[in-house]
């Protein structure tokens, strides 16, 4: 968590929630945030467990306050030992961090070895076999992609 602002910020009664969680945690009353500020919250002092098989995580108002979300950070599935945030910290950018940085500012973003690269959908001619997806391997050795998949949907206006 990062304070972007120049004064210290309370978060006491302030909730994190995880979806597929019920546990919430509170944040004891007297918490600050300092101003420019970053604060780490460790799994044990959480009470519920964090995978990598997806989430949604929200920092909550007080519920005196109206337990509104503050803001929410929604995490792909993500491989073991991989840390997941923003860059620059609080930015709008996500993604998958180049090392862990728990209670420090975000390293920056994580280089994949294969990106897609360019993506064709409803092209000039209307022929379909004109749409493609383009993977790009970004390192300087063979990637296998024996065992890949693509997923998802890629929508177009009807």
């Amino acid at each position: 968590m990062v304070n972007l602002s120049g004064s210290a910020v309370n978060l006491g009664g302030c909730r994190l929630a995880c979806t597929g969680k019920e546990a919430l945690y509170a944040f004891p009353a007297g918490t600050t945030l300092a101003a420019h500020g970053v604060l780490g919250v460790t799994e044990s002092d959480l009470g519920f467990t964090l995978n990598g098989a997806g989430m949604e995580a929200l920092l909550l108002a007080p519920e005196n306050a109206g337990g509104y979300v503050i803001d929410a950070l929604r995490v792909p599935p993500t491989e073991t030992g991989t840390a997941y945030g923003r860059a620059p910290d609080g930015g709008n950018l996500t993604g998958r961090l180049e090392t862990p940085t728990p209670g420090h500012r975000n390293a920056a973003f994580k280089r994949s070895e294969v990106v897609l690269n360019e993506l064709m959908y409803h092209p000039i001619t209307d022929t379909k076999d004109d749409e493609y997806i383009e993977l790009l391997n970004t390192s300087d050795q063979p990637v296998d992609l024996k065992d890949w998949t693509l997923s998802g949907n890629i929508c177009q206006q009807q």
